[in-house]
């Protein structure tokens, strides 16, 4: 694979950072690969070879390149990094070649920074990136180097997965809505880019698996020029990992030496996060976590999909259920866990509501609870590209 040809458009409002890609051992035609922002938030957002190397990087494997060839310069840092990307996602998934060859046409080399650079993180209104951005925000001071000072939103990155157009559009208009609310009670300005990376190997199951963390990493070394980190949010526990596109041990390897991406959150449960955030008022009108749709205007969340009644559940294991505005139905009960099904994989979630309700003394909901997880091993492990899961929204327990 080839990457050539990057450079900068600016058109109605927005400026995009574009580079060609070339298959060098698969038969495809060659393809543009894009990223967009605003013309507010346009400063920073340059073309830089290396930025383009951890998207690309899970596409190449996926289809046997023996090598990927950037133009410009690269980190070193990265090209080790991504290096042993390559091998673990090799390791996990068996790709044809993990041992690709990197290849920089301007050699590798570690560029300084040109001034300070500010700390973001990936926001998208949701319980493990708003945990992400209030635990910062309370960890760091302000003006603190690593207290994040901008949020930033990959749009429209499931527009594939709707049922329609027209869900895919409210879908992502709630996302929009939602984040943009969460970084404003945190005072921080909200970077929202678009792109067409997915649109290469459009599965939703390869881009969950393999590609996820990459394609935010690619996106944050396109801001360089102002922010030195990134923090990717921890979708699971340390007690519950398993290969994915996000995880702790990929994520960091995509960082440079202008740029550090982060895996943040993996020690805490979604109980957990969800008690941090019931003392954060003003950012529970703006959480949203629903995948079904569409939600009536002045929601954010159905509170009927598996997804709501879990983050539901959480609240009540807080003591905060009433708090929980953002979800049009706040009903939780021993009927509705039992009404719904879940696979193996969901199921690492739903075991700390057991062990909550078990210490409170809900005995009704931590029976109905186990008895999920016991059906839950009856059933398949589904992929995430099914109808029945990520990609409907009109998914309902």
């Amino acid at each position: 694979m080839r990457i050539s040809n990057i450079r900068r458009v600016a058109s109605r409002g927005a400026v995009r950072v574009v580079a060609d890609v070339f298959w060098e051992d698969t038969a495809r035609p060659p393809r543009e690969i894009w990223f967009e922002v605003g013309e507010d938030r346009a400063e920073g957002f340059a073309p830089a070879g290396e930025a383009f190397l951890p998207v690309c990087l899970p596409l190449a494997l996926r289809q046997g390149e023996r090598r990927i060839r950037v133009e410009g310069r690269v980190c070193p840092g990265l090209r080790d990094g991504a290096g042993a990307a390559a091998r673990l996602l090799g390791s996990w998934y068996g790709a044809k070649h993990e041992e690709i060859a990197i290849e920089a046409e301007d050699g590798f080399s570690a560029e300084p920074r040109e001034g300070e650079g500010i700390a973001a993180s990936f926001l998208t209104g949701g319980v493990d990136s708003t945990f992400t951005l209030l635990a910062n925000h309370r960890a760091f001071e302000e003006g603190h180097p690593q207290r994040i000072r901008e949020a930033i939103l990959v749009s429209g990155l499931f527009a594939s997965e709707a049922d329609s157009p027209d869900l895919a559009a409210e879908f992502d208009g709630r996302v929009r809505r939602s984040a943009s609310a969460v970084a404003a009670s945190a005072g921080i300005p909200l970077t929202i880019v678009r792109t067409n990376a997915r649109e290469l190997e459009p599965g939703f199951d390869f881009f969950a698996r393999e590609l996820h963390g990459a394609l935010l990493a690619s996106v944050a070394h396109l801001l360089a020029g102002r922010i030195s980190s990134a923090r990717i949010a921890a979708t699971t526990t340390i007690r519950h990992l398993v290969p994915s596109g996000t995880h702790p041990l990929l994520d960091p390897l995509w960082s440079s030496s202008r740029v550090e991406i982060a895996h943040d959150g993996f020690g805490l449960t979604r109980v957990e996060k969800t008690a941090a955030l019931a003392s954060w008022p003003e950012t529970l009108e703006n959480l949203m976590v629903c995948q079904a749709g569409p939600v009536p205007d002045g929601y954010f969340n159905c509170g009927r999909c598996e997804k709501c009644v879990r983050t539901l559940l959480c609240f009540l294991a807080a003591g905060a259920l009433d708090r929980a505005r953002s979800f049009r139905r706040r009903e939780v009960s021993p009927r509705i866990v039992l009404r719904g099904r879940f696979d193996s994989e969901v199921a690492n979630q739903w075991r700390p509501l057991r062990k909550a309700f078990c210490r409170r003394g809900l005995r009704a909901l931590s029976a109905a609870i186990a008895l999920k997880l016991i059906r839950s091993r009856l059933d398949p492990p589904r992929r995430v590209e099914s109808p029945e899961t990520y990609g409907a929204r009109t998914n309902r327990p």
